[in-house]
């Protein structure tokens, strides 16, 4: 009979790195509509989703529901992504029971690059 290892699989990291996968996803197309559209986009981030708001369309708002295990710290922050694509400078914190850290997510002036650092 042979002996194999069995790797444990964490769900919760799996679908934590999809909700990052999918906020990307919706961020890149938001900078997009924002400058295509002339027309600002607001980010709300609640303790348990991150809402994207197309102003000044019809366009329907998008809404990405934290994973299990994944929770903002504050009870709303706001970033806004100008008509022109720009966004002031804003940090966003989380809390994840899935890698047991706390998330720094750092939104730069200028074109909307954010960064995201695991921190214990």
């Amino acid at each position: 009979m042979g002996v194999f290892a069995v790797r444990s699989y964490n769900v919760g990291r799996v679908q934590e790195r999809y909700f990052w996968q999918s906020f990307q996803k919706h961020w890149q197309f938001s900078e997009r509509f924002a400058v295509e559209n002339n027309s600002e986009v607001t980010v709300t981030f609640f303790t348990r989703s991150v809402q994207f708001i197309y102003h000044d369309h019809d366009y329907q708002a998008a809404q990405i529901n934290y994973p299990k295990g994944l929770l903002a710290v504050q009870n709303k922050s706001t970033v806004r992504i100008r008509k022109a694509g720009h966004v002031s400078p804003k940090t966003v914190y989380f809390k994840s029971d899935n890698y047991q850290k706390t998330i720094k997510q750092t939104f730069q002036l200028g074109w909307g690059v954010y960064r995201i650092k695991y921190e214990e």
